[in-house]
C-alpha cells in the first residue's frame, strides 16, 4: 500500500487500511471523516491525456438520450425554484450543449470548462448554477468546490449530478471508478459534509446522482 494520504476535500489523513482496489487495479483511498473516495495523485491523468479522453465523448444536440440525460437535473431543479437567471453550466465541456438547451429555453446561460472555455465565467456569482457530470472529474478537490460555491449568489442554487457511491463492498466493481479521468467520489455523507463545511444547505437529493444546494442570503 501507499503512504499515508491527505483527503484532498477535508484535508484529513487517510489510513492503509482505507484503501481499496478497483477491477483494474488502481488503488484508491477512502476519508472516513467525509467519506470522498478518491485516487491518489500518482493516478492522476495527466493534463493532455484528460483533455483527449474528453474529445472521445459523443455529445451531441442531436442525440435523444444525451439530451434528455443532459435535461434531468433541469427538471430535477425546476420542481424547487424558478430557475432566475443568468446561469452558468460549469464545466461545460468541448460541446456545450446543455448550454445551448439553456439558450433554447430562454435562459442566460454562460458556459465554462477549464480546458475549452476558460473564459467563460462572465459574472463573480450566479443566482443559478449546473454542475453536471463535473465534480467526479475534480483533482484538488477543496479548492475546486469552494471555486464553484462561492460562485453560488446568496440566495442562489446549484445543481450537481455525479454518480454517488452507495457500497464499499460493490466499489472495486462499479463502472464510475473504471474511467481514468474519474478521481473524486462522492457518497450522501460526502455532500452534506460539503455543505456544512462551506455554509451552505443540501436542500434534496434523489440519493442516486443529483443534488441541489443553496446558498443563504
Amino acid at each position: 500500500m501507499s503512504p499515508t494520504s491527505s483527503c484532498p476535500l477535508c484535508l484529513r489523513i487517510t489510513r492503509d487500511s482505507d484503501c481499496l482496489v478497483g477491477d483494474l487495479g488502481t488503488v484508491f483511498r477512502r476519508c472516513a471523516h467525509c467519506q470522498l473516495i478518491f485516487r491518489t495523485e500518482p493516478d492522476y491523468p495527466e493534463a493532455e491525456d484528460e483533455k483527449a479522453r474528453y474529445l472521445e465523448h459523443k455529445n451531441s444536440a442531436d442525440d435523444r438520450g444525451y439530451v434528455d440525460f443532459l435535461l434531468r437535473p433541469y427538471h430535477f431543479a425546476q420542481k424547487h425554484w424558478d430557475l432566475p437567471g443568468p446561469m452558468l453550466d460549469y464545466g461545460c465541456g468541448y460541446a456545450p450543449v446543455f448550454t445551448q438547451l439553456m439558450r433554447d429555453r430562454g435562459h442566460r446561460c454562460d458556459g465554462y470548462d477549464p480546458f475549452f472555455f476558460p473564459e467563460g465565467i462572465q459574472r463573480e456569482t450566479y443566482p443559478t448554477i449546473f454542475c453536471i457530470e463535473t465534480a467526479e472529474h475534480f483533482h484538488a478537490a477543496r479548492t475546486e468546490w469552494r471555486h464553484l460555491l462561492e460562485l453560488m449568489a446568496p440566495g442562489g442554487y446549484l445543481t450537481v449530478t455525479t454518480d454517488f457511491w452507495r457500497d464499499l463492498d460493490e466499489f472495486p466493481q462499479w463502472y464510475y471508478q473504471k474511467d481514468p479521468t474519474h478521481v473524486s467520489f462522492y457518497h450522501l455523507d460526502t455532500l452534506k459534509f460539503i455543505a456544512g463545511e462551506f455554509q451552505r444547505e443540501l436542500l434534496h437529493t434523489d440519493g442516486h446522482r443529483l443534488a441541489l444546494f443553496y446558498r443563504p442570503n
